[in-house]
């Protein structure tokens, strides 16, 4: 994490890292709302509903699905991971 918000090679501050639990987001909130948000209030906001919708959809989907099939494909799929897996980083 060692740079963020240094000047890179050409000048450009880098991105700030991203905050480490929803308390440390709760805490940029204000440089958000203040002069240091300027330009960027919109794209949050497009961020953040477009987050909650794809939460609240996939939820929605889960919900769904675990109640009327079973979790057959997934075993399979961590099974074949799994294995995939171990045998890359066996050899």
């Amino acid at each position: 994490m060692a740079g963020f918000g240094a000047p890179n090679r050409k000048g450009t501050p880098c991105p700030a890292p991203p905050p480490r639990s929803p308390a440390a987001g709760l805490l940029k909130l204000p440089e958000l709302f203040g002069s240091a948000g300027d330009g960027v209030r919109g794209q949050a906001l497009v961020g953040a509903l477009c987050a909650a919708a794809t939460t609240y959809l996939a939820v929605k989907f889960l919900l769904r699905f675990f109640e009327t099939n079973r979790l057959t494909p997934f075993g399979i799929y961590c099974i074949a991971a799994g294995t995939i897996c171990t045998l890359i980083f066996a050899f």
